[in-house]
């Protein structure tokens, strides 16, 4: 990747501060998500040995806690994220206008008017989705993750082996993957 590309994702990442409470949101509501899945995994698994309904009360109350919790973290996440995400483009656009500023008029001839600010609201724009899609997600899913695989190595430390084997083969076909295609991504990203 070109330094100029480098420079300006690493530009479209909002400073830790402001990405953290989003990431941290995130990762609550992936671990309820977890919780979710693993609760009511514990209450079809216990109901099919039909208890008294008292037992299975627990089972219940979790699986509602968790649905809503997820629910709610997961809003609270896209808040904290667009909020950072947007406050970073705000700084970015300001930013392209003050080094677009000295070019003009002469500069710009090529370029027609409605052109220009088209291509500078949509590049700009375009480069939210560097946090709201690629950093926030991985960071959070990153997270969830490791904590879901400890947890899976507490209760089934064999099971936990064949899991991480599984994602470090799918993060390596990832990788090639992206080397493959990250030359062309790169010559549709106008130079800012």
């Amino acid at each position: 990747m070109p330094d100029r590309s480098r420079s300006v994702l690493r530009q479209a990442v909002p400073p830790v501060g402001r990405l953290v409470p989003s990431v941290l949101l995130g990762v609550l509501a992936g671990l309820s998500s977890v919780a979710l899945l693993a609760s009511s995994a514990w209450l079809i698994a216990r109901a099919a040995e039909q208890p008294p309904i008292l037992f299975l009360s627990l089972g219940v109350v979790g699986v509602r806690a968790f649905a809503i919790g997820r629910a709610v973290f997961r809003y609270l996440e896209r808040l904290a994220g667009h909020d950072a995400a947007f406050r970073q483009l705000a700084e970015i656009r300001v930013g392209v206008f003050e080094r677009m500023l000295p070019l003009a008029p002469d500069g710009l001839v090529a370029s027609r008017r409605g052109d220009l600010l088209s291509r500078f609201v949509g590049d700009v724009d375009e480069l939210q989705n560097v946090s709201l899609r690629i950093v926030q997600p991985l960071a959070s899913a990153t997270i969830v993750l490791g904590a879901a695989i400890a947890g899976l190595a507490w209760l089934a430390p064999s099971s936990a082996i064949v899991v991480v084997a599984v994602i470090a083969s799918g993060v390596g076909a990832a990788v090639v993957a992206q080397s493959l295609l990250a030359a062309r991504a790169d010559a549709r990203l106008a130079p800012l």
